[in-house]
């Protein structure tokens, strides 16, 4: 896989043409891929996911920190970067200016810096009753291997109190992050809300997966105890 610096020459090498708001990548002889990177206040305040109307962040992550982002044909490094849970773009900056990478345009996100580097997916690839999935989702191995668990991370919007209006208090809508922990067969979504789910899929191998979640010790709330039991299920 071919990785390049944000501050070098990796327009040059996927070919660019730049307009004052959007770059556009025709790279690789591939020119329904688009690397596009558009200015970050003139595109993302039109955005109708936008919600800067209500406190709070819009970001997995609130500091900027280092972030690489795989494209149909290379990898990006970027020095500081976030993952924006409300539009599903990630945000770089690249030549001292705030830009955002759209999620049609994202194959992985890596958070690189970490003892244990970290994987996001657009969530909006995937469907739960038959609707797309807001926000990214966390994988935790950067190649599928099916099943697998992803944890789904998106922003809510959560009302005022009624009491705030009533005792001077907040009175603004605040965003939250929110998170949901689904197990992946390739095709569909199942949404794990307890042992019982995921005994329900393993029924025909009963025996092993009881067997093994005790060896493991699994923690049926902890996504990555979940996932260490789907990935040795899946030897079996």
């Amino acid at each position: 896989m071919k990785k390049y610096t944000a501050f070098s020459s990796l327009f040059l090498v996927v070919g660019i043409i730049l307009s004052p708001e959007v770059i556009y990548s025709q790279g690789y002889d591939q020119l329904k891929t688009q690397l596009m990177f558009e200015n970050y206040y003139g595109t993302k305040m039109r955005s109708a996911k936008q919600t800067n109307e209500a406190a709070g962040s819009e970001t997995l992550i609130d500091d900027w920190h280092p972030l690489e982002v795989t494209f149909a044909n290379g990898t990006a490094y970027f020095d500081q970067g976030k993952i924006n849970l409300s539009s599903i773009t990630a945000e770089v900056i690249y030549k001292e200016k705030e830009m955002f990478i759209g999620p049609q345009n994202i194959k992985l996100l890596t958070l690189p810096h970490l003892i244990n580097k970290r994987w996001f997916l657009p969530a909006s690839n995937y469907l739960y009753n038959d609707v797309s999935l807001e926000g990214f989702v966390e994988v935790y191995e950067p190649v599928l291997e099916i099943p697998c668990i992803m944890t789904q991370h998106y922003i809510y919007i959560k009302k005022p109190n009624s009491n705030g209006y009533i005792n001077a208090g907040t009175v603004q809508d605040r965003l939250v992050k929110g998170s949901r922990i689904f197990l992946y067969d390739g095709n569909s979504l199942t949404l794990i809300k307890g042992k019982k789910t995921l005994e329900n899929f393993y029924v025909s191998q009963k025996a092993d997966f009881t067997s093994l979640s005790k060896e493991l010790k699994t923690d049926f709330k902890n996504p990555q105890s979940i996932n260490k039991l789907v990935v040795a299920m899946r030897k079996k």
